[in-house]
């Protein structure tokens, strides 16, 4: 399944845009260290690259004590207005621990707000479930969040996010992302 996963994924990366990345970038990477409730910070990596001027694909890389999840994403954005836009975005992924392996899918819907040239502020809801009945992963989180842009290929970012199924589970993100 990991094999077909990243096969996918790199084939559709010849196509998307990830939260912080310059609108004009081809490529991209994202360093994030979550903090959550449960006390298990989470570190991840995120290779990127636009298809389109609207339209990414990347592959999610995360890990943390409980466990390893790899997901290949795609994201669309519709712009309404200049600094008013709409995004989604569906990935599939695998995660992986002693017992515990299963393969999952994500669909995100969101909002993303231009305040100017160097900040942006969205939010959005995010849903995951398995596709195995055996493994309990549905979760359904808001989340909120910021970007600054510290040159034309840099930004960092913060976001904040609550499960709403996962024991309320509540969590902060920093990230960081160079496009090239």
């Amino acid at each position: 399944m990991r094999l077909k996963l990243l096969l996918a994924t790199l084939l559709l990366s010849s196509i998307a845009r990830a939260d912080g990345v310059p609108h004009d970038a081809e490529n991209w990477f994202q360093f994030e260290t979550e903090f959550n409730s449960k006390g298990k910070p989470e570190a991840s990596f995120t290779p990127g690259v636009r298809i389109t001027d609207r339209a990414s694909i990347d592959l999610h890389f995360s890990g943390s004590s409980e466990g390893t999840n790899v997901e290949g994403r795609y994201r669309y954005e519709l712009p309404i207005t200049h600094e008013f836009s709409v995004f989604g975005r569906a990935g599939l992924g695998e995660h992986a621990e002693k017992l515990n392996n299963y393969t999952f899918h994500t669909l995100e819907v969101g909002v993303e707000f231009e305040l100017d040239h160097k900040n942006t502020l969205w939010v959005s809801d995010k849903y995951t479930n398995s596709f195995s009945t055996g493994h309990e992963a549905q979760t359904n989180g808001v989340y909120l969040g910021g970007y600054h842009y510290l040159t034309d290929t840099n930004t960092i970012g913060v976001n904040v996010h609550r499960d709403f199924v996962n024991d309320n589970a509540r969590a902060i993100e920093f990230s960081f992302t160079h496009a090239f």
